[in-house]
């Protein structure tokens, strides 16, 4: 368990980390994992993770425009997302801001 920012971009959540690092290497292609989003309401993910090794240029592009957006403190580039980057493809999701009001849960094909 480790806090993580995420980027969510085409129906996927991408999360970065170093080759490197433990919690990187942990995860191998195909594994399931649970994501616990930062913010106002309550988002948990539940889905099927691959660590892409080497991004393609469009991809790198996207992440790094998409990171600016929302984190312009972090000053990404297109390299900084050409290796280590994991994607995230949900299995299924659950949002609520008030756990008695509005549970919402979304399920995706495997």
């Amino acid at each position: 368990v480790r806090p993580i920012d995420g980027l969510y971009l085409n129906g996927d959540l991408y999360v970065g980390g170093s080759p490197e690092t433990t919690w990187i290497g942990l995860i191998q292609s195909g594994a399931r994992v649970t994501v616990h989003l930062d913010g106002p309401e309550v988002t948990i993910w539940e889905g099927i993770a691959d660590v892409l090794h080497d991004s393609s240029d469009e991809l790198a592009s996207r992440l790094a425009e998409a990171s600016n957006a929302k984190y312009p403190e972090y000053k990404m580039t297109p390299e900084a997302y050409r290796r280590g980057v994991v994607v995230i493809r949900p299995t299924k999701v659950i949002v609520w801001t008030d756990i008695t009001q509005d549970p919402t849960r979304f399920r995706f094909a495997d």
